[in-house]
């Protein structure tokens, strides 16, 4: 990096000029953190590239009277100690500067801003943007002014400036710091919810849980078996009772051999005679006439060996 200072008027002599320059050090990641990330590294002291006035009878040393802030020098020039080679200057025209300790004037502008981390962004013009793209692309300006860069103030006394000895160049050697052009900043917005603990006795629990239950089912079936639940209700079935049979034949016992008596397959009708001489029939409920003469037919016997009635003679 190059700075000229000229004087622009032919015919004057500038007695002291002084230049201020706002160095980008670093550029602004977290605001609590105490060094950011670098921006542009200075490698080593600034030089000067100065002709001086030739004056009769002295002779042109190699010395500037350009003098520079040693504090603020200090605190940017390669702090992490990078060995420098040589070739990395682009000419060896220069001396390097004087250092001292120089303070900032009353007049210079406010301190810089606090940080802030808010980012203002821009469209891109369609002079810089790629037509091929069709990606909405962004843009913004950083500056020491609006609390995205820590910039340290580098204070340098020039001295005299003549049209007729021509500019004054300081010359920077920094580079930009690659890391952080190239990173990248992903917002990810997760719901983290924390893990749940178990308890420190949780089989202890389960057991008794367990316990619990099985109490509780063995008190509900023991009042349920009280209040006869289980109990089986059976229907209480009419039968008729059987009269006592002769005992049955055994080995060397014999039976007698008259045939049983079988049961009627009908059983002959009841009839009730009431005062009124009515015959109901206890199974029809049937009223017959009343007849005062002789039946001419009389029932036939009922043979308890036969199952046909036997005609009465």
């Amino acid at each position: 990096l190059r700075k000229k200072v000229r004087n622009l008027r032919k015919h004057s002599l500038i007695p002291a000029s002084r230049l201020i320059i706002d160095w980008p050090f670093e550029f602004a990641g977290l605001i609590n953190e105490p060094h950011g990330k670098y921006l542009l590294y200075l490698l080593e002291n600034p030089y000067v590239i100065q002709h001086a006035l030739p004056i009769p009878g002295q002779t042109v040393d190699n010395e500037t009277s350009v003098v520079c802030d040693s504090k603020a020098l200090q605190k940017v020039v390669n702090p992490h100690n990078f060995r420098i080679f040589s070739r990395l200057r682009k000419s060896n025209d220069g001396v390097p500067v004087r250092t001292a300790s120089i303070n900032i004037p009353s007049n210079n502008p406010s301190p810089y801003p606090p940080l802030s981390d808010k980012m203002i962004l821009e469209p891109v013009p369609d002079r810089l943007a790629d037509s091929k793209k069709l990606v909405d692309r962004k843009m913004t300006t950083i500056s020491c002014y609006n609390g995205r860069i820590r910039c340290v103030p580098i204070i340098c006394d020039l001295g005299k400036l003549s049209y007729k000895a021509g500019p004054i160049t300081l010359e920077f050697i920094a580079r930009l710091w690659e890391n952080t052009m190239r990173e990248i900043e992903v917002h990810i917005f997760n719901n983290l919810e924390q893990k749940p603990i178990p308890p420190k006795y949780m089989a202890l629990y389960i057991g008794l849980a367990v316990f619990g239950g099985l109490l509780l089912l063995s008190i509900l079936v023991i009042i349920l078996y009280k209040a006869g639940f289980f109990k089986r209700k059976r229907f209480m079935r009419r039968r008729t009772k059987v009269p006592p049979t002769e005992p049955t034949q055994r080995l060397g016992q014999y039976t007698s051999t008259e045939p049983k008596q079988r049961q009627p397959l009908i059983s002959p009708i009841q009839t009730t005679y009431h005062d009124n001489r009515k015959v109901t029939s206890r199974r029809t409920n049937y009223h017959p006439v009343p007849n005062t003469q002789e039946p001419a037919y009389r029932r036939t016997p009922y043979s308890p060996s036969s199952d046909f009635p036997i005609p009465h003679k």
